[in-house]
Protein backbone atom coordinates (compact mmCIF):
# COMPACT_ATOMS: atom_id res chain seq x y z
CA UNK A 1 0.00 0.00 0.00
CA UNK A 2 1.22 3.17 -0.81
CA UNK A 3 0.73 6.60 1.62
CA UNK A 4 1.37 9.87 1.43
CA UNK A 5 1.44 12.21 3.82
CA UNK A 6 -0.54 15.98 3.47
CA UNK A 7 0.57 18.73 5.11
CA UNK A 8 -1.83 21.83 4.81
CA UNK A 9 -0.56 25.55 6.30
CA UNK A 10 -3.24 27.58 5.93
CA UNK A 11 -1.62 31.11 4.42
CA UNK A 12 -4.38 33.12 4.65
CA UNK A 13 -7.70 32.53 7.20
CA UNK A 14 -9.98 29.65 6.14
CA UNK A 15 -13.67 29.36 5.96
CA UNK A 16 -15.40 26.76 4.80
CA UNK A 17 -19.49 25.71 4.67
CA UNK A 18 -21.04 21.94 4.57
CA UNK A 19 -23.58 21.07 1.57
CA UNK A 20 -25.84 19.69 3.99
CA UNK A 21 -26.11 21.42 7.66
CA UNK A 22 -25.52 24.97 5.73
CA UNK A 23 -22.58 26.72 7.17
CA UNK A 24 -20.07 28.10 9.65
CA UNK A 25 -16.54 26.50 10.97
CA UNK A 26 -18.17 24.88 13.64
CA UNK A 27 -19.73 22.15 11.81
CA UNK A 28 -16.08 21.50 10.91
CA UNK A 29 -15.17 20.45 14.52
CA UNK A 30 -14.63 16.78 14.99
CA UNK A 31 -15.70 15.69 18.59
CA UNK A 32 -14.43 12.53 19.98
CA UNK A 33 -14.10 11.03 23.37
CA UNK A 34 -10.73 10.03 24.15
CA UNK A 35 -9.31 8.90 27.87
CA UNK A 36 -13.11 10.17 29.26
CA UNK A 37 -12.52 13.62 27.91
CA UNK A 38 -14.33 15.39 25.46
CA UNK A 39 -12.03 16.97 23.02
CA UNK A 40 -12.72 19.45 19.81
CA UNK A 41 -10.34 19.17 16.74
CA UNK A 42 -10.69 21.15 13.36
CA UNK A 43 -10.84 19.38 10.11
CA UNK A 44 -11.19 19.59 6.40
CA UNK A 45 -12.91 17.21 4.90
CA UNK A 46 -11.41 14.62 2.59
CA UNK A 47 -14.18 15.04 0.14
CA UNK A 48 -13.26 19.02 0.12
CA UNK A 49 -9.71 18.06 -0.32
CA UNK A 50 -10.59 15.38 -3.23
CA UNK A 51 -13.06 17.19 -5.05
CA UNK A 52 -10.64 20.41 -5.29
CA UNK A 53 -7.75 18.09 -6.46
CA UNK A 54 -10.18 16.63 -8.75
CA UNK A 55 -11.62 20.10 -10.74
CA UNK A 56 -8.11 21.15 -10.99
CA UNK A 57 -7.27 17.54 -12.70
CA UNK A 58 -10.23 17.88 -15.14
CA UNK A 59 -9.51 21.74 -15.92
CA UNK A 60 -5.45 21.35 -16.82
CA UNK A 61 -6.04 17.68 -18.28
CA UNK A 62 -10.01 17.50 -19.45
CA UNK A 63 -12.28 14.51 -18.93
CA UNK A 64 -9.66 12.13 -19.07
CA UNK A 65 -10.32 8.22 -17.61
CA UNK A 66 -7.02 8.23 -15.40
CA UNK A 67 -8.83 10.93 -13.39
CA UNK A 68 -11.96 9.10 -12.75
CA UNK A 69 -9.93 6.21 -12.13
CA UNK A 70 -7.69 7.79 -9.49
CA UNK A 71 -10.20 10.31 -7.59
CA UNK A 72 -13.63 8.52 -8.89
CA UNK A 73 -16.48 9.90 -11.42
CA UNK A 74 -17.99 13.12 -9.29
CA UNK A 75 -21.49 11.56 -9.66
CA UNK A 76 -22.00 8.03 -8.67
CA UNK A 77 -26.27 8.49 -8.04
CA UNK A 78 -28.18 6.18 -11.05
CA UNK A 79 -25.67 3.82 -11.65
CA UNK A 80 -25.51 0.27 -11.35
CA UNK A 81 -22.24 -0.53 -9.77
CA UNK A 82 -20.14 1.77 -7.46
CA UNK A 83 -16.49 2.88 -9.10
CA UNK A 84 -13.83 2.77 -6.32
CA UNK A 85 -11.50 5.26 -6.71
CA UNK A 86 -7.64 4.44 -6.63
CA UNK A 87 -6.79 6.93 -4.24
CA UNK A 88 -8.70 7.13 -0.34
CA UNK A 89 -8.10 10.31 1.41
CA UNK A 90 -8.53 11.01 5.03
CA UNK A 91 -10.13 14.29 6.44
CA UNK A 92 -7.44 16.74 7.50
CA UNK A 93 -7.03 17.28 11.23
CA UNK A 94 -5.39 20.39 12.49
CA UNK A 95 -2.23 19.89 14.52
CA UNK A 96 -2.53 23.29 16.09
CA UNK A 97 -5.67 26.22 14.87
CA UNK A 98 -6.99 29.18 16.27
CA UNK A 99 -10.15 30.30 15.45
CA UNK A 100 -11.33 34.11 14.94
CA UNK A 101 -14.51 35.74 14.29
CA UNK A 102 -14.21 38.48 11.34
CA UNK A 103 -16.47 41.26 10.39
CA UNK A 104 -17.77 41.15 6.44
CA UNK A 105 -19.65 43.14 4.32
CA UNK A 106 -22.54 41.43 2.69
CA UNK A 107 -22.40 42.79 -1.27
CA UNK A 108 -26.37 43.60 -3.45
CA UNK A 109 -25.11 41.82 -6.40
CA UNK A 110 -27.47 44.10 -8.06
CA UNK A 111 -25.95 47.59 -7.28
CA UNK A 112 -22.57 46.30 -6.79
CA UNK A 113 -22.45 47.69 -3.75
CA UNK A 114 -23.04 46.86 0.08
CA UNK A 115 -26.04 45.40 1.05
CA UNK A 116 -28.89 47.09 3.41
CA UNK A 117 -27.86 45.69 6.91
CA UNK A 118 -25.28 43.57 5.18
CA UNK A 119 -22.61 43.58 8.23
CA UNK A 120 -22.22 40.50 9.10
CA UNK A 121 -19.56 38.00 11.02
CA UNK A 122 -17.84 34.34 10.43
CA UNK A 123 -15.89 32.24 12.22
CA UNK A 124 -12.19 31.75 10.22
CA UNK A 125 -9.51 28.84 10.88
CA UNK A 126 -6.69 31.34 11.46
CA UNK A 127 -3.67 31.71 9.02
CA UNK A 128 -0.45 30.07 10.39
CA UNK A 129 -3.26 26.72 11.17
CA UNK A 130 -1.70 23.45 9.83
CA UNK A 131 -3.59 20.24 9.35
CA UNK A 132 -2.30 16.95 8.60
CA UNK A 133 -4.18 14.08 6.08
CA UNK A 134 -3.36 11.36 4.39
CA UNK A 135 -3.87 9.93 1.02
CA UNK A 136 -3.68 6.18 0.46
CA UNK A 137 -3.57 3.85 -2.28
CA UNK A 138 -3.75 0.19 -2.79
CA UNK A 139 -1.58 -0.01 -5.73
CA UNK A 140 1.59 1.43 -7.20
CA UNK A 141 0.55 4.60 -9.15
CA UNK A 142 2.40 4.51 -12.78
CA UNK A 143 4.36 7.92 -13.88
CA UNK A 144 1.05 9.19 -15.69
CA UNK A 145 -1.31 9.12 -12.57
CA UNK A 146 1.84 10.19 -10.48
CA UNK A 147 1.98 13.47 -12.45
CA UNK A 148 -1.67 13.83 -12.63
CA UNK A 149 -1.53 13.74 -8.21
CA UNK A 150 1.71 16.10 -7.99
CA UNK A 151 -0.19 18.18 -10.47
CA UNK A 152 -3.47 18.65 -9.42
CA UNK A 153 -2.15 19.16 -5.88
CA UNK A 154 0.16 21.81 -6.64
CA UNK A 155 -2.83 23.42 -8.59
CA UNK A 156 -5.14 22.63 -5.72
CA UNK A 157 -2.90 24.43 -3.83
CA UNK A 158 -2.43 27.74 -5.96
CA UNK A 159 -6.71 27.71 -6.43
CA UNK A 160 -6.72 27.36 -2.36
CA UNK A 161 -9.35 25.26 -0.11
CA UNK A 162 -12.83 26.46 1.66
CA UNK A 163 -15.13 29.38 0.35
CA UNK A 164 -14.84 32.70 0.14
CA UNK A 165 -11.40 32.43 -1.89
CA UNK A 166 -12.93 35.69 -4.14
CA UNK A 167 -12.47 37.76 -1.00
CA UNK A 168 -8.69 36.59 0.30
CA UNK A 169 -9.52 33.78 2.23
CA UNK A 170 -8.33 29.90 1.69
CA UNK A 171 -5.03 30.33 -0.04
CA UNK A 172 -3.04 26.98 1.15
CA UNK A 173 0.73 25.78 1.33
CA UNK A 174 0.39 22.17 0.55
CA UNK A 175 3.35 19.69 0.66
CA UNK A 176 3.10 15.66 0.11
CA UNK A 177 5.75 13.37 1.36
CA UNK A 178 5.39 9.28 1.69
CA UNK A 179 4.20 8.08 4.67
CA UNK A 180 3.22 4.76 6.37
CA UNK A 181 0.02 2.51 7.21
CA UNK A 182 1.77 3.36 11.12
CA UNK A 183 1.63 7.12 10.60
CA UNK A 184 -1.77 7.23 9.31
CA UNK A 185 -3.17 4.92 12.23
CA UNK A 186 -0.71 6.93 14.87
CA UNK A 187 -2.01 10.14 13.83
CA UNK A 188 -6.62 8.96 13.54
CA UNK A 189 -5.50 7.87 17.41
CA UNK A 190 -4.66 11.25 18.52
Amino acid sequence: MNVWRLRIELINDFHTSGVRTGSTIDMLREKYIKDSCLKERYIIPATHIKGVMRSEAKRIWGKREEIFRLFGPEEQEGKEFYEEPILKFTDARAKKAQVAERARVRIDRNTGSHAERGLFSEKVICSGSVFVGFILSGHQLNEEEERILKGSLTSASHYGLGKSRSSGLGQVKIELQPSSVQEVIKEMMR
